[in-house]
């Protein structure tokens, strides 16, 4: 024990007389229950001689063991000071709120310094304290005084000076069953058991719990690969498997691959669903772009004034007469006043069309989200665990971006096709206007050339859009 003490309690360090490190005896025979009992220091309050460190490491130390609900707490009481001021009822009250799991134990009766004192202590152990009242109950215990050089107390000589003290004191009025050491020794044998039996069922489930997650971790470990060739074997038949589960997944058909259950969510929304997926948002782009398309019948347009800009939907003769003639004023040309430069068309057709950059930049920010969601599932269920993350860094996110990258430089190169002047030899385009032009003569209406040029620009973003 001394050698523990200076190991523990290092005495070149002034104040202190408090460390985390504990001392553990262990005791084993085929007889002995499978308990833990804790010894610890008394809680304390800081002054001059026990520093708050003292302090903060006796409260985390008692605090660790006393907040686990598989813990019986004795919380003991010194009859020699006021119940008030005992920080251990304060503690056992803040991890045991309803007193199912502590038992208090009062000590020194003997040294009470009041009768009133000793009344206010024979009423806590009565469980008569509104502050300090406990299911499993109090219990009272005498200790024999200090030993005389040379002598041991006996089991049977500190029984007998325990009984002779609450026989001849005010102390007899507590029950035999909970007052003496006899007496909490039978009931720490009940609630030991009793505790235990209350647990199994969630210590068996525990365990468990704990056995499947570490043979999971086995597995995830694999087998070692002791050489080059076998680290090289392994990478490319998890390489390949990988590769399965993609084809799968890319081309829709969702078969699992022999000793894997990739596909078996009952939701094709998931992230392992990749074609259904990525189907889903090209639809969802193709419907973006089909609601901003200009309305054949009628025109959404914004009116500008000095004090409002507000959205309207008017037919397209008024567009035509209203913004296309204003359109054509400002860009006069090099023609005579009767004539429009042809490739106002395209000019046109920029301003109408000015949102496909954007819907399409989000689009394949959309699709980039899926395939890394996508790849994350892919790893999670094919590689091991202590590959993931080197994985991720040194291959799949560099490739990743590489090729978000190279969709992006795409995707500028389509965007700055739409600023150009395109021959567009869709024979659409001049049967959709000769058939534009036919109707408005059957019908006798004369159109501008306002009108026309609207029309063409129409037709130009469909035909285009498509």
């Amino acid at each position: 024990m001394h050698k523990a003490l200076i190991e523990i309690a290092n005495p070149d360090i002034p104040r202190r007389f408090a460390f985390k490190d504990t001392l553990v005896l262990e005791m084993c025979a085929p007889s002995l229950p499978l308990l833990t009992v804790v010894d610890l220091p008394g809680l304390i309050t800081h002054d001059v001689d026990r520093s708050e460190e003292n302090k903060k490491t006796i409260d985390d130390l008692a605090n660790a063991y006393m907040k686990s609900s598989q813990t019986i707490i004795l919380a003991i009481v010194g009859s020699n000071a006021d119940c008030a001021l005992q920080r251990v009822l304060e503690r056992a009250k803040h991890f045991d709120p309803r007193g199912n799991r502590t038992i208090g134990v009062l000590t020194k009766p003997d040294l009470a310094p009041t009768t009133e004192l000793e009344n206010e202590f024979i009423a806590l152990v009565n469980n008569q304290a509104t502050d300090a009242q406990f299911k499993l109950g109090w219990f009272v215990l005498r200790n024999p005084g200090p030993r005389k050089r040379g002598h041991r107390w006996t089991s049977e000589e500190r029984r007998q000076q325990e009984d002779e003290f609450f026989s001849q004191s005010r102390w007899n009025t507590i029950p035999t069953t909970m007052r003496g050491s006899n007496a909490l020794k039978h009931k720490l044998s009940q609630q030991v058991m009793s505790h235990i039996t209350r647990y199994i069922p969630g210590l068996r489930k525990e365990l468990h719990d704990r056995l499947v997650q570490i043979e999971a971790d086995l597995k995830s470990l694999d087998t070692g690969k002791d050489t080059p060739a076998e680290v090289r074997e392994h990478l490319i038949s998890l390489s390949l498997q990988s590769s399965k589960v993609v084809e799968e997944a890319t081309t829709g058909t969702y078969r699992n691959p022999i000793g894997y259950k990739f596909f078996a969510q009952s939701t094709v929304r998931h992230p392992r669903f990749l074609r259904t997926r990525i189907v889903s948002e090209n639809e969802r782009f193709a419907r973006e772009l089909r609601e901003q398309r200009p309305d054949l019948d009628s025109i959404s347009y914004s009116v500008s004034s000095s004090s409002m800009r507000v959205q309207e939907n008017i037919l397209k003769e008024q567009y035509a007469q209203e913004v296309i003639e204003s359109f054509l004023r400002e860009r006069p040309g090099t023609g005579l006043a009767a004539d429009y430069d042809p490739l106002v068309v395209y000019e046109l057709f920029r301003n109408f069309s000015d949102k496909w950059g954007p819907l399409a930049q989000e689009h394949t920010r959309k699709i980039g989200i899926i395939c890394s969601e996508f790849l994350t599932e892919v790893i999670d269920c094919v590689w091991p665990t202590h590959m993931h993350q080197k994985l991720r860094a040194h291959f799949l996110d560099p490739q990743m971006n590489q090729h978000l990258g190279n969709a992006e430089q795409e995707l500028a190169k389509l965007v700055d096709v739409r600023t150009y002047t395109g021959l567009t030899y869709d024979s659409e385009y001049g049967e959709r206007l000769a058939k534009w032009r036919a109707a408005a003569v059957t019908e006798g209406r004369q159109f501008s050339q306002n009108e026309e040029l609207l029309e063409k620009t129409l037709i130009y973003y469909d035909v285009s859009g498509t």
